[in-house]
């Protein structure tokens, strides 16, 4: 029983705030210290960017508990900031809101960001220098024992979190501190909730099983808890189309803020082993993405992860070597860790090093099969009909069984299917759409639902769909428009909207195109020969004139243009972010597309 979507609407991507105020980050410091300096200009920085921001100048008296409002304003922050200067331990009310910040991250997860502003971190973690002076003063004045006890353990365990120490900012400028911070914040407050769509049927009890699999306290459709300190693998199994990713977002959704970092990585197989290491290792460390060189991406996912207890979707695996580079060794990551794979090739789960002490262990496998079938017609009723069968279509409707039999009941064969019918409700389309399929065996299913959808399309449609899956899939969608409505003098906005409402498009984060993996790969074998998207074979067909098609379009980096005698002669057509784009004049050559340095992609621009 596959799980899909039934409902064009998308998933809320963080929960109702609880009632009272609400602030996004909660600044701790001591304001004798760092109020007049650091800590002013960090609040400026963070309420310019519009993040709502905390901060308390008052000072506790002696003995003084901190107030239920204070409380409430650390519980109800997504982030909370403690900044550490020479005299912050001689702050009660700072090591009070200290406590009560860990006690958050504890319960439910809040992210806690320490700035070490004019002391080391082991000076923290360890009292030592100003913090002993600080905790001297505590012990004379009779304080509580257990009370100093606590305060201790609290910064041992701040103190070793991942955070920013003044001293190892080049030239120790302030300036250079605060951005870093900023960018962290940014990267901390957007949310890691993979995009879903509000309504799905027949997913419960996969989702249950998963829990199960990852040893997570379930209940209630809330995740309360991972067990265990031992390191899991879980890879979901199935044929293509059959809901594997849809499965693992919604586990993803309802189970990562237990985990001290995540990072879900769409489709390995499409975006590059060195791309989604360098997109791995920023997930899990809050910070945007950078170039690294080859060795430098291994060293660091040995290195900075071994303490985090992480929780990485791995989607669309194919090779053991996609394996081997983002999360072969299990011990890169901390205690508690785990692992989700979804993929079509159960062996590549064998590839996983549990470690010495683990030797044993195995990574767990859950199969998803095709949906059951009153699942897979209620899927197909809510996307036909936008709901039950009304009436008038009576006529139509008594062929629906039939026709989800003959899609094998596969969630993406059926979505698709259904897109095309409901704009074509005649029961003669709906005949002939039935006898198409059941010409082919279940492994064609798929592919024969995206034909019959792909035949409705007109042909500026087709061609845009087929331009987006060889060379613009997580591209900005503001800027091929432009091209596509001078080469056609179309409406591509338009297209766009209607290729999305038969989905052949996803909704994507940042405007750019997503499209799921089955219907790029079919969209490419149609092309196959028309449309280059790999640098070596459009370098090979102009240097060498193999292939035995005609290109209409072509994809190159800039750096092996060189060395082709004709490229001069060919018009060169730039559509970097940063560029104007620009048509050539003679539509009826060869347009190239120059792919910047940058490029984590072998080739995604182009029109033709």
């Amino acid at each position: 029983m596959a799980p899909e979507v039934v409902a064009a609407g998308r998933k809320r991507k963080s929960p109702e705030p609880p009632s009272g105020i609400n602030h996004e980050v909660f600044l701790n410091f001591r304001g004798a210290d760092t109020r007049e300096g650091f800590t002013d200009l960090l609040h400026r920085d963070l309420q310019i960017a519009g993040i709502e921001v905390f901060r308390d100048d008052k000072k506790l008296l002696a003995g003084e508990e901190i107030h239920l409002g204070l409380k409430k304003a650390i519980k109800q922050s997504r982030i909370s900031i403690a900044i550490f200067s020479k005299d912050y331990a001689s702050s009660k009310s700072c090591l009070m809101e200290l406590v009560q910040m860990w006690e958050c991250r504890q319960s439910n997860g809040q992210t806690i960001i320490p700035i070490f502003y004019d002391v080391s971190p082991d000076a923290v973690k360890h009292q030592t220098g100003d913090f002993a002076t600080s905790f001297k003063k505590h012990e004379d004045d009779k304080v509580d024992p257990k009370t100093i006890q606590n305060w201790k353990k609290v910064l041992q365990l701040v103190g070793g979190l991942s955070g920013y120490e003044r001293d190892n900012i080049n030239g120790r400028h302030v300036t250079d501190l605060l951005d870093k911070v900023m960018t962290r914040v940014r990267q901390e407050l957007k949310e890691d909730d993979q995009d879903v769509p509000d309504k799905l049927v027949g997913i419960d009890l996969h989702v249950q099983w998963m829990m199960t699999k990852l040893d997570v306290v379930y209940s209630r459709g809330q995740a309360m808890k991972v067990c265990g300190e031992d390191r899991r693998v879980v890879g979901i199994c199935g044929m293509p189309g059959v809901g594997k990713t849809t499965l693992a977002k919604v586990v993803f959704n309802k189970i990562h803020k237990l985990f001290h970092a995540c990072s879900f990585l769409n489709g390995v197989n499409s975006g590059g082993v060195e791309f989604s290491q360098e997109l791995l290792i920023a997930d899990l460390q809050k910070e945007k993405r950078e170039p690294l060189r080859s060795s430098g991406k291994v060293k660091k996912l040995k290195s900075l992860f071994t303490n985090m207890k992480v929780l990485i979707v791995l989607d669309d695996v194919r090779e053991d070597e996609q394996i081997k580079a983002l999360a072969g060794d299990l011990t890169w990551f901390g205690p508690g860790s785990r692992i989700i794979v979804t993929t079509h090739r159960r062996d590549v789960l064998k590839v996983f090093d549990f470690g010495e002490e683990d030797k044993d262990r195995a990574a767990a496998q859950y199969d998803v099969k095709p949906m059951e079938y009153q699942d897979a017609l209620k899927l197909f009723r809510m996307h036909v009909f936008q709901g039950d069968a009304p009436q008038d279509v009576s006529e139509c409707d008594s062929l629906s069984p039939d026709i989800v039999e003959a899609l094998g009941m596969l969630p993406m064969a059926i979505k698709l299917q259904a897109s095309y019918l409901k704009s074509n409700k005649e029961r003669s389309i709906w005949q002939s759409s039935l006898k198409s399929l059941q010409k082919y065996p279940l492994e064609r299913k798929v592919e024969a639902a995206f034909e019959a959808s792909y035949k409705s399309l007109d042909d500026c449609a087709q061609k845009i769909y087929l331009d987006i899956a060889c060379f613009f899939i997580g591209k900005d969608e503001r800027i091929p428009p432009y091209m596509w409505e001078e080469a056609w003098h179309g409406d591509p906005l338009r297209i766009i909207k209607h290729l999305r409402d038969m989905h052949f498009l996803e909704d994507g984060e940042n405007n750019e195109f997503r499209m799921h993996d089955l219907l790029r790969d079919y969209g490419r074998k149609l092309v196959k020969g028309c449309r280059i998207w790999n640098h070596s074979d459009a370098l090979s067909i102009l240097k060498d004139g193999q292939g035995h098609k005609t290109p209409k379009a072509n994809s190159l980096h800039p750096a092996i243009g060189s060395g082709i005698k004709n490229l001069a002669s060919e018009p060169l057509l730039k559509n970097d972010p940063d560029s104007q784009a620009s048509l050539p004049t003679d539509r009826r050559r060869c347009r190239l597309h120059r792919l910047s340095p940058a490029s984590p992609r072998r080739a995604h621009r182009c029109t033709c």
